[in-house]
């Protein structure tokens, strides 16, 4: 991808989502600033990550635009329940996204082939299967070990996942 391309790109879903975007990590993901709408990025992305680096941008900016509508103290009571209530989220905007931009899809799949080998993951098998439940809601396969996938492929979950969207989305 060119970078003029992921510049314009880049502004309009800055414009889109009413969100500051800097160029300031020295590496990594990056990171948002949900006080200041600001979402910070790597200076130097790599051409092989420029779609990556957009379905991140993209996520991290409808958690911005969306996300603070959560009245999170009154819903959570402890880790648990805000990592859940996180899986929840991350679900309903990346739909948002979806129905936003053609092919935003294609970005996300990008993203999860070259950045999520749950194989790999130091995590707890739970946490680790909480972030695969996520992206089979999503429509993704995303690798991980047979009980990981076990855990996170378990009707129950992804059924309390697409409520929990479907609650949050039509009542918020």
């Amino acid at each position: 991808m060119y970078k003029k391309t992921f510049e314009v790109l880049a502004k309009w879903i800055a414009s889109e989502y009413n969100v500051k975007i800097v160029f300031d990590e020295q590496d990594g993901a990056g990171h948002a600033e949900l006080n200041t709408n600001t979402i910070h990025l790597p200076h130097n992305i790599a051409n092989s990550n420029a779609l990556s680096a957009l379905a991140l941008l993209m996520h991290e900016a409808a958690h911005l635009a969306h996300s603070k509508i959560l009245p999170m103290k009154d819903l959570v009571k402890d880790q648990e329940d805000h990592m859940i209530l996180n899986a929840i989220e991350d679900i309903r905007i990346d739909y948002l996204n979806f129905n936003k931009l053609p092919n935003i899809r294609t970005f996300y799949e990008q993203l999860v082939k070259d950045h999520i080998d749950l194989t790999k993951s130091q995590a707890p098998k739970e946490i680790t299967a909480l972030c695969g439940a996520i992206l089979n809601a999503e429509g993704f396969s995303p690798k991980a070990t047979p009980e990981v996938s076990k855990i996170m492929n378990d009707a129950t979950l992804i059924n309390a996942l697409y409520e929990g969207r479907w609650n949050i989305g039509n009542k918020a």
